[in-house]
C-alpha cells in the first residue's frame, strides 16, 4: 500500500485494522516514526558477533548518515517449559498443558516433545530409565496435547522438553503421577465458604451425664437433577403392537439421583418391561408392546438437591406382521444419536461437540468433515465412550467452518446426523508491521508493508 500527499521532512506513524463480515478488529501497534524524505542508500553488514547497518538521507541538500550496531549473542538450548499440569482427563485419556520456557536460549522455540512412563516401572536409583516418547503424529508446536488409550487402573508419569534451532532443552516433570479418571469439567472459579449454618435438636433430659460421641460435620457439593430428552420423544412416540418400546434420556445430578419410570393411569406404575442405566443414560424397555401400553409415561429424578420430571406420550398401533426387529439372544436397539444441529464458536476458542449415542449392540461411530473422515492430530481429537462420541477441535479457525456428520452403525441399521459449524470472530490485529520503505521518486509518497492477521 502506498500513502500519498505527505508533507516532506515531516515524521509519520501508521496503524492498520482488519475487517471482516463481523466488523473492524483492533488496530495494530503503530510503526516507528518515519520521515517523508528521499533516501540515498542503505548498507547492512552481518558478522558472527554483530550486525551493522548504515543509512543515508539527503535533507535540504545535506547528507545525513545513521550508523547502527546490533550485538548478536550465541544461542544455546532452551530452558525447561513452565507450568506442566493436567488440564483435562477421562477414564482413557489425559490432557497436558504447559507454557513456553522462560528462557528460549536466544533462538525461537520450534517444538516440544512428551515422554511417559508407568509409575510401577520407575526406579529411584535410575530416574532416566523407563521413559517412552509419546507419538504426537507430527511436530508438536502447541502447548497442549491429549494422550489417549490409557488404562484407568495404571498411574502415569509425564515430562516435556522444548526445542530451538540449537537442540533440545531440559525436561519439566509433572509434579506427581496421575490416574486417568473422569472429571465433570474444568474448574474456572474458586468457591470460598465463609460461613455455615448448623442446627440440631435439644438434648433430652435422660441423656444428661452420659458419655456422648463427638459430632462431625461434612460438606459436599450438590447438583439438582437434570434431564435431557431427545426432541423426537418430546413430540410423542408411536409403534406397532408387538414391537418393543424404548424410551431413554440423559440424566445428571449430584448425588446420583433416584430414577423412577412410571406409566400414568389407574395404577400409575409400569406393569411390564424393565429399566436399564448405562453411565448417564436411563432406558425404559418394553420388549413386546400391546395396545394397552398406550398412554403417558413419566421419568422422575430426585436427590437431596431437588426433583425433576419429564413426560412422554406413547401410542401403540395394531400389530402388523414382520414390522418388528427381534433377536434370539434378546432385544436389540437401532442406533440413536443426540447432538445439536448447529454449533457457532469464535475463532481461536476450543470447540467441543458431545454426541450421545445409544444402541444395542453398541454402535460403531465415525465423524466426517464433508465427505472425508476427520483425521486426529494435536489440534483435533475424537473421544469415545460407551454412550458418547465427542469431537474436540482446539484453536478453531475459519477453515473449520462447514458441515460435519456423525454416523452410528450396528447390526440393526445405521443412522447419520449432520452438524453445521460456523466459526465467527472479529478481525485480529495485524502483526509483523514492517517499517515503510522510502520511495526514490516522489518525496510525498510512502509504500507500506504488513502481514495478514494471525
Amino acid at each position: 500500500m502506498k500513502v500519498t500527499n505527505l508533507i516532506p521532512n515531516h515524521e509519520y506513524q501508521f496503524r492498520v485494522k482488519a475487517e471482516n463480515e463481523v466488523g473492524l478488529g483492533e488496530p495494530s501497534k503503530p510503526c516507528r516514526p518515519i520521515a517523508a524524505k528521499d533516501p540515498i542508500g542503505e548498507f547492512t553488514l552481518s558478522v558472527d558477533s554483530c550486525r551493522c547497518s548504515l543509512e543515508c538521507w539527503k535533507i535540504s541538500g545535506v547528507l545525513v548518515f545513521q550508523y547502527r550496531v546490533f550485538l548478536l549473542t550465541p544461542a544455546e538450548p532452551p530452558g525447561p517449559p513452565a507450568g506442566l499440569k493436567v488440564s483435562d482427563s477421562t477414564k482413557t485419556s489425559i490432557t497436558l498443558s504447559w507454557s513456553k520456557p522462560v528462557y528460549d536460549g536466544g533462538a525461537p522455540i520450534i517444538g516440544y516433545s512428551l515422554d511417559m512412563r508407568l509409575k510401577s516401572e520407575s526406579d529411584p536409583e535410575k530416574p532416566s530409565e523407563g521413559w517412552k516418547r509419546i507419538d504426537t503424529r507430527g511436530p508438536l508446536v502447541l502447548t497442549e496435547f491429549t494422550i489417549g488409550q490409557l488404562d484407568e487402573k495404571q498411574e502415569y508419569e509425564f515430562k516435556v522438553s522444548a526445542q530451538n534451532q540449537v537442540g533440545w532443552g531440559r525436561h519439566a516433570y509433572l509434579k506427581e503421577a496421575v490416574f486417568p479418571k473422569e472429571i465433570l469439567g474444568k474448574i474456572e472459579e474458586t468457591l470460598i465458604i465463609t460461613s455455615v449454618l448448623v442446627s440440631w435438636a435439644v438434648m433430652k433430659s435422660e441423656d444428661l451425664g452420659r458419655d456422648l460421641k463427638p459430632m462431625s460435620l461434612c460438606l459436599s457439593a450438590t447438583e439438582a437433577p437434570e434431564i435431557d430428552l431427545d426432541a423426537s420423544l418430546r413430540k410423542g412416540l408411536a409403534v406397532r403392537a408387538g414391537c418393543p418400546i424404548r424410551l431413554f434420556a440423559v440424566i445428571r445430578g449430584r448425588p446420583a439421583p433416584k430414577v423412577t419410570w412410571k406409566r400414568l393411569g389407574v395404577d400409575n406404575v409400569i406393569r411390564r418391561g424393565h429399566v436399564d442405566q448405562v453411565d448417564t443414560m436411563s432406558f425404559l424397555v418394553i420388549p413386546e408392546s400391546t395396545r394397552e401400553d398406550s398412554g403417558q409415561y413419566s421419568l422422575h429424578l430426585s436427590n437431596s438437591a431437588g426433583e425433576k420430571a419429564v413426560f412422554v406420550r406413547e401410542l401403540v398401533w395394531p400389530e402388523r406382521r414382520r414390522e418388528c426387529l427381534k433377536s434370539r439372544s434378546g432385544s436389540v436397539m437401532a442406533p440413536k444419536i443426540i447432538m445439536p444441529d448447529v454449533v457457532t464458536v469464535r475463532a481461536g476458542s476450543k470447540m467441543v461437540v458431545e454426541a450421545i449415542v445409544a444402541g444395542k449392540p453398541a454402535p460403531f461411530c465415525k465423524w466426517k468433515q464433508g465427505s472425508e473422515d476427520v483425521l486426529t492430530s494435536d489440534r483435533l481429537s475424537v473421544v469415545k465412550t460407551l454412550t458418547s462420541c465427542t469431537l474436540i477441535i482446539k484453536h478453531v479457525t475459519r477453515k473449520d467452518s462447514g458441515y460435519y456428520s456423525l454416523s452410528a452403525e450396528n447390526s440393526t441399521g445405521k443412522v447419520n446426523q449432520i452438524l453445521r459449524v460456523t466459526v465467527m470472530g472479529e478481525g485480529s490485529p495485524f502483526t509483523g508491521f514492517l517499517p515503510p520503505f522510502l520511495t526514490t521518486t516522489l518525496p510525498r509518497e510512502h509504500p507500506l508493508c504488513f502481514s495478514e492477521p494471525g
